[in-house]
């Protein structure tokens, strides 16, 4: 009885473990086992390969392909800032203040250069104007910051940009930068003339400079 019952809990152990090894490695044959061991850029990235990630995206650049090649120019652009525990995302960060952080020199040029190239590509993939205004915001490129919205804003004038731009408004604010925050507005009046989101914001900005205590 028994040695009956150990061999029955021997075969259901080994039936178990087949069945999670089977699961496990499903899909990896050669084409599976090479998936697993080529990851993607943004992975590379994440785990600090920068030369790994620049050294793939490299080869998209003589592609024939818009998508690819648009790609491969976000990639290049974050593996320029690889290491520093930056990620460029294309998304607004409204309520988060910038993030100063410590680059390599020229590696924001370098950057902004690939992301500059990808506009050119799919100028009208909002995502790609939104990783260049972080990346000026968070390297304090004010200046330059209130060009890049200036370009962005002729590039998509519909209406419903206007929230993602914004939003990089309140984000200024909350970092105490409220003269950036103010060069950004000029902007945005000369491109949503009347629109009352964009005069009560410059009023309250406006309001926050005038009680600001003088440096």
């Amino acid at each position: 009885m028994f040695l009956s019952s150990w061999r029955w809990t021997l075969a259901k152990l080994g039936l178990s473990l087949g069945l999670s090894l089977s699961i496990l490695f499903a899909g990896a044959g050669p084409a599976g086992a090479a998936e697993l061991a080529a990851p993607g850029w943004e992975e590379l990235v994440e785990v600090g390969r920068c030369a790994d990630a620049e050294s793939l995206c490299s080869g998209w650049l003589a592609s024939v392909d818009v998508r690819q090649k648009t790609e491969a120019h976000e990639c290049l652009a974050q593996a320029a800032l690889c290491g520093r525990g930056m990620k460029l995302i294309g998304a607004s960060r409204a309520g988060r203040r910038p993030i100063a952080v410590d680059f390599l020199p020229g590696a924001v040029d370098k950057a902004l250069g690939h992301l500059n190239e990808a506009l050119k590509l799919s100028p009208q993939e909002l995502a790609i104007h939104q990783k260049r205004l972080q990346l000026l915001e968070i390297s304090s490129r004010f200046a330059e910051m209130a060009q890049a919205l200036d370009e962005s804003c002729r590039t998509d004038p519909a209406p419903k940009a206007l929230d993602t731009w914004l939003s990089y408004v309140t984000e200024l604010v909350e970092a105490r930068q409220p003269q950036a925050a103010l060069s950004l507005l000029t902007v945005l009046n000369r491109h949503f003339p009347k629109d009352p989101r964009v005069l009560r914001s410059t009023e309250t900005v406006l309001n926050l400079l005038q009680t600001s205590p003088k440096r």
